[in-house]
């Protein structure tokens, strides 16, 4: 469950700027934001997985929340300011964790799971990522209508720094088998 968590937290802050990218800025400037997240995200899929045959995934799912609570606190910054140069880097940063995040949590979700358990582990990262991203435009357009757009993605922000810490950073306790 905790890959699942992480991947829907990024996939909430991915969906929010996603949908709502043509009500954030100009329509030129909501194209590149859609072009650099695309492209980064696809890129970063492919560079991180040689950093986590290396290293492994986890090491990476703490740093890569964080860093997509920055951008989208960022794009919150950038969207209120009219400040469209750094909302377009703030969504390329964006990209990059939101593409690392899809393929790490898949890792760790394979790794936790037997041989048996994969198109189950693969099901629910599935989920995980649909309902995120689903989940994303619903909270991000709530709070946009009842506040404003820059509210929404500071709050999908913050969900992501609060997943960082709970599901990845906090120790989960230890199962106990019994004999």
């Amino acid at each position: 469950m905790p890959p699942t968590v992480v991947l829907f937290s990024v996939t909430m802050a991915g969906g929010a700027v996603l949908t709502f990218a043509p009500q954030l800025t100009d329509s030129a400037t909501a194209a590149l934001v859609l072009l650099t997240m695309g492209i980064t995200a696809a890129l970063s899929r492919w560079l991180i997985g040689a950093l986590a045959d290396r290293r492994g995934a986890r090491p990476f799912l703490a740093p890569s929340l964080i860093c997509a609570a920055a951008a989208m606190a960022v794009c919150a910054w950038a969207v209120a300011g009219e400040q469209r140069v750094v909302l377009i880097a703030a969504a390329t940063v964006l990209g990059l964790c939101y593409g690392a995040l899809q393929n790490l949590t898949l890792i760790v979700a394979f790794a936790a799971v037997g041989p048996q358990q994969l198109p189950a582990a693969s099901a629910v990262w599935n989920i995980g990522f649909d309902t995120g991203t689903a989940a994303g435009a619903v909270f991000a357009g709530v709070l946009a209508t009842a506040y404003s757009f820059p509210v929404a993605l500071a709050a999908m922000g913050a969900f992501c720094l609060l997943t960082a810490v709970v599901a990845v950073i906090v120790p989960s306790p230890r199962r106990t088998t019994r004999r």
